[in-house]
């Protein structure tokens, strides 16, 4: 998780103590399956997002229910209910 986080979005001095896992989900669809494995940590005060331009072409900050109305990848609504908002 701290390689995935350092790579995606330029977090560095994380530690492993700052990261908690929530739970995994598992998707399951006609032609294939997914499994999310979610953690959560807090941004340092001041830390700003460095996006890697190979991985991606962009970021914004949203409230989660704002992200709730974008068009996510399969079953992100799902990780955001849970995670964000109490839901299952």
């Amino acid at each position: 998780m701290m390689r995935e986080l350092s790579e995606e979005a330029g977090f560095v001095a994380l530690s492993r103590d700052a990261i908690g896992f929530e739970r995994t989900l598992y998707v399951r669809y006609p032609d294939y399956e997914f499994v999310y494995h979610m953690f959560r940590t807090d941004a340092p005060d001041g830390f700003e997002t460095v996006i890697n331009p190979e991985e991606h072409q962009g970021f914004r900050w949203v409230t989660p229910e704002e992200a709730l109305t974008m068009p996510l990848i399969p079953e992100l609504d799902s990780c955001i209910r849970i995670s964000f908002l109490g839901g299952e």
